[in-house]
């Protein structure tokens, strides 16, 4: 597979953090149907609400944390898979 050089090799830290995102986008919707009081919702996230909101701010983190590491243009060790071989 061949990789972009704009990439220095961490296309993964774009992927995950895109994940990341996404994950957060998704628990900030299921907060919105919490406080709408939708029973489907409260059947999956039984408990207080806060946690729900820890969640989400744990996933913006891990996404602003990934970003920034790929915004620094580092290229990512070599892994060891090759020596398994």
């Amino acid at each position: 597979m061949n990789e972009d050089s704009r990439h220095a090799g961490n296309a993964v830290l774009l992927r995950s953090a895109a994940l990341w995102l996404l994950a957060a986008l998704l628990s900030a919707w299921c907060l919105v149907g919490m406080k709408l009081g939708l029973a489907p919702v409260k059947m999956v996230f039984p408990g207080k609400t806060s946690h729900l909101l820890q969640a989400h701010i744990d996933f913006l983190l891990m996404s602003a944390l990934l970003f920034g590491i790929y915004a620094a243009k580092r290229r990512s060790p070599p892994t060891c898979a090759g020596a398994w071989r």
